[in-house]
């Protein structure tokens, strides 16, 4: 293979990429060689890529990242197919391999691959290498000397610990020849176990001393091991225990020396018995440790006792996420596998549209007390109870209040917990408040998805308790607080803040929404949003990405406020479930054809739901209202009076959408089933902000006769149901029926509008052919609107019908409508439904005309 041109970039140059460096130019002899012949800034990039040519093999290394790096880097990719870029993180103070290894051959053995296995697309030839702190110095020779670790001094003085105790050690084992000590071979380079010095315990004192000295002045911020410690309060005993785990996790040389000390070569971890014999007596370490009970309830060591402590000989293994968040790795408590399946690890959505405002200050502080740990000496309650229907809401206000801190919370579904059994509950709880004592960062747990039932209450119960017993606070999200106050049992318990906060935050988040887009929404067009399409927080914010996806480089101001009611109408509309069929109303109220005391009834409707905030809370009249504030109205009339029309032209006088009830897929045969589809819809329709559209009503709302079988008394049941549903319905429900005699009494008092629709007149006819035949599509004159209207007696469906198929008759003979076309048609029409044919002939003098 052809040498491969290595390019190292760094920003700023450290000793990292100098190590790279080293190892690189150690490997010339294999096909490998630095460029320019060290570490180049990262803004020199370009310049030394431009050295080399296009068809030779190199590898970038970037050590640490940069905007403009990873802007350039894609183009880079696409000019060269024989690059490969390796993206080198370093966790920690110092390079592993590049201080165990001068050579790094594990890493050099990665780069050379990664260019022979490079593919053509240029994602194919980006990989991540994530490299960790190691404790050990080169530089000298002596055994086990304290790290140069620089922000690491507690960790340091935990090595010096680990090495004195290990090194007393020596003299408390058997007499055999076979005593370990920690050394580093001059001869061989590298670390192995020789024998014993004389004992020291004034070294061991000397070093618990540095220890306890170096863990008071920790900074919890800087290092890992102080503040597990000190937010998960361990014992100092307990502290030495992980610091004996850890130490099998720094170096395998840790590990030679518990294999040396157990007298096994294949055990290469610590057991219980072992480090409290390191520690002082055995039975009485063993006494306290199980008095604390912090390692059990921490899950610190793997162990298969459960909540106890393992047996003597069971092998101590520091809990593998622990371990490589104390070795630097920030994220591994979070990404232990029984946590993270009760995760939300992204946002909620919709925080850029709180305003930090009084209430999401307020909210931080509330956040800020349930960082810490619960405590009768401690300010605060011990559950902060979200509750309500506007969860998204409540979502963007506690990430925005968290932004206010600089601290995400931890967000917990813990509908993904209550399905677990009990073992992995309590399981799954212990490390959830692990993680929110270690991190101090606010516990969050989403409740507001479980169903109230027996099983999950139990669940819940269990997973509450354990958090308790753990003295975590958290912040619950629910809908039914007066469940979880039952639940909660005798803790403190904060409600926050009043029920209005989410309403109001919704409302500013449409405001915010508007501002994003520079428009400049009218308090009556905000008000009107509000009401009829219902987006919490969450759904603004998807509307607004929405609008700014689809908007067009010249929309005007007028155009993209539409795209935005549009928007928010899609969004509203994601979750309707398929027993209803969605309309864009498409008539006017103004083309509905009806007596003008009818047509004032309809925009009593609109009215009514138009002012509906401002009588109903503003003039105090929804305290009357014993029951839903929506509007429910009937119409009825014999078929093709309108009815459907005016439903679909309220709708659109409203700027709302239809939702028309498929009875086919509503009415089950299963027992229970209708009502579950009746309140699907229901649901949808109110989440929507759309009109309820039931056509044929009678069939779901028939008479209740007497109950003679089983299949009655069901029948009655779904009618029951359904008529409490209206009443509680706070949107707009349309009912049409043609047999309103066959509707159950109960019915009609619920609703508020009961409008008949009656068949047209002379008058109303010719206004409704006039309506149905468009201008410039006939050659009709006054005289044959006025025959029309007389001569046929058919309601305005009917009309719509012949006039149709009129124009298509007359779009076959390449003419305009004539009467001699609607003639025809209407012989059709009145075939239809069983009535003879009408001749349709002008006077003489008004053909002549």
């Amino acid at each position: 293979m052809a040498t491969i041109s290595v390019l190292i970039a760094a920003s700023p140059h450290d000793v990292q990429a100098d190590g790279i460096k080293i190892a690189v130019k150690a490997r010339a002899s294999e096909g490998m060689s630095v460029v320019g012949g060290d570490v180049i800034p990262f803004d020199q990039i370009a310049d030394a890529l431009a050295t080399i040519p296009h068809s030779q093999p190199c590898a970038l290394v970037l050590v640490g990242s940069h905007p403009k790096v990873s802007a350039a880097e894609t183009r880079w990719l696409e000019e060269r197919p024989r690059l490969v870029v390796l993206r080198v993180e370093v966790v920690g103070d110092l390079v592993r391999i590049g201080l165990r290894d001068p050579n790094m051959k594990i890493f050099l053995d990665y780069l050379r691959e990664l260019v022979e296995r490079a593919g053509v697309h240029p994602l194919d030839r980006v990989s991540h290498l994530q490299l960790r702190s190691q404790p050990v110095d080169d530089s000298q020779h002596e055994p086990l000397q304290p790290l140069a670790l620089g922000a690491r001094p507690l960790l340091s003085a935990a090595l010096v610990w680990i090495q004195a105790v290990l090194r007393r050690a020596g003299l408390n084992l058997s007499n055999e020849d076979r005593v370990p000590v920690v050394a580093t071979s001059p001869a061989a380079g590298a670390p192995d176990v020789t024998r014993v010095e004389p004992r020291n315990d004034a070294a061991v004192e000397q070093a618990d001393a540095a220890l306890d000295e170096a863990l008071r002045d920790a900074d919890v911020n800087d290092e890992p091991l102080a503040a597990l410690t000190r937010r998960l309060g361990l014992t100092p005993l307990e502290f030495r225990f992980v610091l004996l785990g850890l130490a099998t996790e720094l170096d395998t040389l840790y590990q030679r020396c518990m294999a040396e000390l157990l007298c096994e070569a294949g055990r290469r971890v610590g057991t219980l018995g072992l480090y409290a014999a390191l520690v002082g007596d055995p039975v009485a370490t063993r006494q306290q440790l199980a008095r604390a009970g912090n390692l059990a309830r921490w899950r610190l060591f793997e162990s298969r006792a459960g909540q106890g402590l393992p047996a003597a000989d069971e092998p101590l293994r520091l809990d593998p996420c622990v371990a490589e968040w104390l070795l630097g790795d920030k994220g591994a408590l979070q990404l232990d596998a029984r946590v993270l399946r009760a995760l939300r690890l992204a946002p909620w959505p919709g925080s850029s549209l709180i305003e930090q405002g009084p209430e999401a200050q307020r909210l931080a502080h509330q956040l800020q007390l349930l960082q810490q740990p619960a405590s009768r000496t401690l300010a605060g309650a011990h559950w902060l109870l979200f509750n309500g229907d506007q969860t998204a809401t409540w979502h963007a206000m506690i990430e925005r209040a968290a932004d206010l801190l600089a601290c995400p919370p931890l967000r917990v579904q813990v509908a993904r917990i209550v399905s677990l059994d009990v073992a992995e509950n309590r399981e799954t709880a212990g490390r959830l408040a692990r993680l929110a004592r270690v991190l101090h960062r606010p516990l969050m747990l989403d409740a507001a998805s479980v169903d109230a039932s027996t099983d999950n209450d139990e669940s819940l119960r269990l997973l509450l308790g354990e958090l308790a017993a753990a003295n975590c606070r958290a912040g619950i999200i629910c809908t039914n607080i007066s469940r979880f106050v039952g639940l909660l049992g005798s803790n403190a318990i904060e409600i926050a803040p009043e029920s209005r906060v989410p309403q109001l935050a919704r409302r500013h988040s449409l405001q915010a929404a508007a501002h994003h887009l520079n428009l400049a929404l009218s308090d009556e067009l905000i008000a009107t949003l509000e009401q009829q399409i219902p987006l919490q927080t969450d759904g603004w914010e998807r509307a607004l990405r929405l609008t700014r996806a689809r908007r067009q480089p010249n929309d005007t101001r007028a155009q993209l406020t539409q795209q935005f009611i549009a928007a928010c109408r899609d969004v509203a509309a994601e979750t309707i479930s398929d027993l209803a069929a969605r309309l864009d109303p498409n008539c006017d109220l103004g083309a509905v054809v009806l007596p003008e005391e009818r047509k004032q009834q309809l925009w009593q409707i609109v009215h009514g739901v138009r002012f509906a905030r401002h009588v109903l809370d503003d003039w105090k009249f929804g305290e009357q209202l014993a029951y839903g504030r929506g509007v429910t109205a009937l119409f009825h009339g014999p078929s093709g009076t309108g009815k459907t029309m005016s439903a679909l032209a309220i709708a659109r006088e409203l700027g709302s959408q239809v939702l028309r009830i498929d009875l086919s897929r509503v009415v089950s045969k299963y027992i229970g089933e209708t009502e579950k589809h009746i309140d699907a819809v229901f649901r949808d329709a109110a989440q929507c902000g759309a009109v309820l559209l039931i056509d044929e009503a009678e069939a779901l709302l028939g008479k209740r006769g007497e109950i003679k079988d089983a299949h009655d008394r069901y029948a009655a049941i779904e009618v029951a149901y359904l008529l409490t549903r209206i009443e509680t319905y706070d949107g707009v429900a349309l009912f049409t029926t043609n047999a309103r005699q066959n509707l159950d009494p109960a019915f009609l008092r619920r609703l508020r509008f009961v409008i008949e629709f009656p068949r047209p007149d002379t008058a109303a006819r010719e206004e409704i052919w006039r309506r149905c035949l468009p201008e410039g599509s006939h050659e009709l004159g006054e005289a044959a609107f006025r025959l029309l209207a007389r001569k046929i007696d058919m309601t305005g469906g009917q009309i719509r019908q012949i006039t149709l198929l009129a124009a298509f008759l007359a779009a076959a003979g390449n003419t305009k409508i004539q009467l001699d076309h609607i003639a025809q048609a209407s012989r059709a029409e009145l075939a239809k439904v069983g009535l003879p044919p009408v001749a349709l002939e002008l006077p003489t003098a008004s053909r002549a005309a």
